[in-house]
């Protein structure tokens, strides 16, 4: 009864596209960055005790994450010991994301050693 929401990473979409352009002879080599709209990243099971107010809010989120005029990892953000790491108006690139070493600022769970 305590989340907001569920955030699910599904490849099936990724992995049954990618065995057809193998199949068809044009599959190419390169990163993949799916998102909400490839159907990669799934937003479910929305808690149902939100008010229609806050449910428009996180949809108004969540369609301003998937049409690219919203990017979570855009500055200011800091890490857990309050020590500035995206700038304000700078976003993180995908390099950066993917090694991100540091919990935002708020997390109390520590990294795995």
């Amino acid at each position: 009864d305590a989340h907001l929401l569920s955030v699910v990473n599904d490849w099936a979409p990724y992995y049954i596209d990618t065995v057809q352009a193998v199949m068809d002879g044009t599959w190419e080599s390169g990163d993949y960055w799916g998102g909400i709209s490839d159907d990669v990243i799934q937003i479910i099971g929305i808690s149902d005790r939100l008010t229609e107010e806050q449910r428009a809010r996180v949809d108004s989120v969540i369609a301003s994450i998937d049409s690219g005029e919203f990017h979570p990892f855009t500055g200011p953000l800091k890490d857990q010991s309050g020590e500035l790491r995206v700038p304000e108006g700078e976003t993180m690139t995908r390099e950066e994301l993917a090694g991100m070493d540091w919990y935002v600022e708020g997390m109390t769970a520590n990294l795995p050693e």
